[in-house]
């Protein structure tokens, strides 16, 4: 048992401080926020002041991109939303997992926004939050592709990671899950996932 205590807190502290890292280097500041149901969508830029992502996560046909913005190949847009996950896992811990509830809440409004889809360039994250909870969409500059991915179906993985993760009948506690794309087609990606996960408002602030 004590063996096991110490296997997740190791493995808590691990992913917490690849969060951490990933989020200080990367979450300068929002560009583009919304609304969506009783949830807040937010986008960010890898750093302050890039240009890089700074026309990502659009609802498809509703603006056009500049021309020659998809000369660049990784700019040629990707739906990613018929992929697999490439593997899941559940980060385990008790400390201020997020509310069930909140997470409701984020799921509804994603599965709800059925005929739109995100579309996120190199270095692009959005976070649909509401509460204690977040969905978030990550695809880092290392992906090297401008990804599309369906609202209606962002919820439904997080729906997925928090009925493997986070229900009361589970032997462990758990913070939350992620869901990884490392293949789809011809294409590999390096840290392109989808995380249900604890939110902060301070997460969103500008440096």
């Amino acid at each position: 048992m004590l063996a096991r205590l110490v296997l997740c807190l190791f493995l808590f502290r691990g992913i917490t401080s690849i969060m951490i890292e990933k989020r200080a280097n990367k979450l300068r500041s929002p560009y583009h926020t919304f609304n969506m149901g009783k949830a807040r969508v937010t986008y960010f830029k890898p750093q302050s002041g890039s240009q890089l992502g700074s026309h990502a996560l659009k609802k498809r046909g509703l603006e056009a991109e500049p021309a020659g913005f998809y000369d660049d190949p990784s700019m040629k847009p990707i739906d990613l939303t018929p992929a697999k996950c490439s593997n899941s896992t559940c980060y385990p811990g008790t400390f201020q997992p997020p509310s069930l509830e909140d997470c409701e809440v984020v799921i509804q409004a994603q599965l709800y926004n059925s005929t739109g889809s995100l579309q996120a360039s190199p270095g692009t994250w959005v976070f649909v939050s509401y509460g204690t909870c977040a969905t978030v969409f990550q695809n880092p500059e290392e992906s090297g592709y401008t990804l599309q991915y369906n609202w209606a179906e962002l919820g439904a993985q997080a729906g997925t990671i928090a009925g493997r993760c986070m229900l009361d009948e589970h032997e462990y506690s758990s913070m939350g899950g992620v869901c990884v794309f490392e293949k789809y087609l011809k294409y590999k990606f390096e840290g392109v996932m989808i995380s249900l996960q604890r939110f902060d408002e301070s997460d969103l602030l500008p440096n």
